[in-house]
């Protein structure tokens, strides 16, 4: 473990850890984060509509696995609708592994943009900070660039560029939104039932493993 005392890198990064963030879960099912699952679980649940308070790095582990649960939802929606088009057009469905691949390659490509907007349904801000605040001095740090997609949207959320919906609409009573790329899921808008009740059906499985 590096030596906080002597590092205000180390020391910061460790400090952010413990700030205190509001997530918001737009499912009707709560949705469990854990951690140590093979050794000891630590189980945090965000509960079915609501808004909860996590420590940061439970809630990135959060709105990494929503956001990627909702794209590949999406996914799987997409493919379904195509390979219905295809039958009624007297058409076989995609083959699993050359048609459908290629169309779900497709869709999972999702740009930053994207991923930010996915997250500012989930993200509802800083809660509270922990000590106090001190930018670390941290040359060389990792470039948005040359980061995963999802990673440099995570930053963008956090560091308050873009701004954060305090009042996100409760979808309807029907149920919402772990991989990660075509989707477009508009930002403060509720997803539509049938995604909803696939996404929880989802939830249900990774919540029982």
């Amino acid at each position: 473990m590096p030596d906080l005392s002597s590092n205000p890198q180390h020391a910061e990064l460790e400090r952010r850890k413990h700030n205190l963030h509001k997530v918001y879960n737009p499912t009707d099912t709560d949705f469990k984060i854990v951690f140590n699952k093979a050794v000891a679980p630590e189980v945090w649940t965000v509960k079915a509509n609501s808004e909860e308070i996590l420590p940061e790095f439970v809630c990135k582990k959060y709105l990494r696995n929503m956001s990627t649960l909702i794209i590949f939802s999406k996914s799987d929606e997409k493919v379904k609708a195509e390979n219905e088009r295809r039958v009624k057009g007297g058409l076989q469905p995609m083959n699993l592994y050359s048609e459908q691949f290629m169309f779900e390659s497709r869709n999972l490509k999702i740009t930053e943009d994207q991923y930010v907007q996915m997250m500012g349904q989930l993200y509802r801000g800083l809660y509270q900070e922990y000590g106090i605040d001190a930018e670390p001095d941290m040359p060389g740090a990792e470039t948005t660039s040359s980061k995963p997609v999802i990673e440099s949207a995570m930053e963008r959320i956090f560091s308050g560029e873009e701004t954060v919906s305090n009042t996100l609409p409760k979808p309807p009573e029907t149920t919402v939104p772990d991989k990660d790329d075509d989707i477009n899921v508009p930002k403060n808008k509720p997803l539509k039932n049938d995604l909803k009740s696939k996404i929880d059906a989802e939830i249900k499985k990774v919540s029982k493993k």
